[in-house]
């Protein structure tokens, strides 16, 4: 009985060294694009207190990042977020650039009238920096799990325009959601790279999404220079 209750030990102790909770809990984003730039030699991880997610993806997305996985799971105060070890290490795994983290605090569990013990939400989202797509003349990001099911569709989000370049001309503006391009459906970043190498230094009809309508536009794309 005695040998029986040491293997229990044995192996809850093996279990519990083994778990790894940001590697064990990661997801890949919907749609997450190839990193096609250089990836950050050192990925930079952020502090983010106790921010929600929805608001930074509107932060992180507004400055040019690419949502492309994250991770959420519960632990007690023992894993608290200066352990940073692990994340550092998935955050390289995954070729993210910078990775926003939270720990916030959402029960507390009384084992005994003397005894409790905090359980806290470790969130992260690994982000990797946006595409620039010179023929278009702006930048351009998938859109998350969250957008994709929000407005219904797949497709790609317009988040900078330059001035005078092709996009302007052709009247795409910044948080457009494309959707075709010559009647092509745009259900990736790479695929969309892909529509306006093809095309590129020709007119396309480009849809969008905007204010939830669907409309239509002509675009001539910059030549490949």
């Amino acid at each position: 009985m005695k040998k029986y209750f040491l293997l229990i030990c044995a192996a809850i102790f093996v279990s519990a060294c083994s778990y790894s909770p940001y590697n064990d809990n990661y997801y890949r984003s919907q749609n997450s694009p190839t990193h096609v730039g250089k990836t950050a030699d050192r990925p930079e991880l952020i502090d983010c207190g106790e921010e929600s997610d929805e608001l930074l993806y509107r932060i992180y997305t507004g400055k040019g990042y690419d949502p492309i996985g994250r991770a959420a799971f519960t632990h007690d105060k023992s894993f608290m977020k200066d352990n940073l070890s692990e994340l550092y290490e998935k955050a390289v795994e995954v070729k993210a650039d910078i990775v926003t983290y939270t720990v916030k605090k959402v029960s507390t569990l009384h084992e005994k009238e003397s005894h409790k013990v905090d359980i806290y939400e470790y969130r992260a989202i690994f982000w990797q920096k946006g595409v620039y797509t010179p023929r278009l003349g702006g930048e351009c990001r998938s859109l998350t799990d969250e957008e994709a099911t929000k407005y219904g569709v797949n497709g790609i989000l317009v988040t900078a325009i330059l001035p005078n370049g092709a996009g302007f001309n052709g009247d795409v503006r910044v948080g457009d959601i494309i959707t075709y391009v010559n009647g092509q459906q745009m259900a990736s970043l790479q695929i969309f790279r892909d529509a306006i190498t093809k095309y590129s230094g020709k007119t396309v009809t480009v849809t969008v999404l905007r204010n939830g309508q669907s409309i239509d536009t002509v675009v001539k794309l910059d030549p490949v220079m």
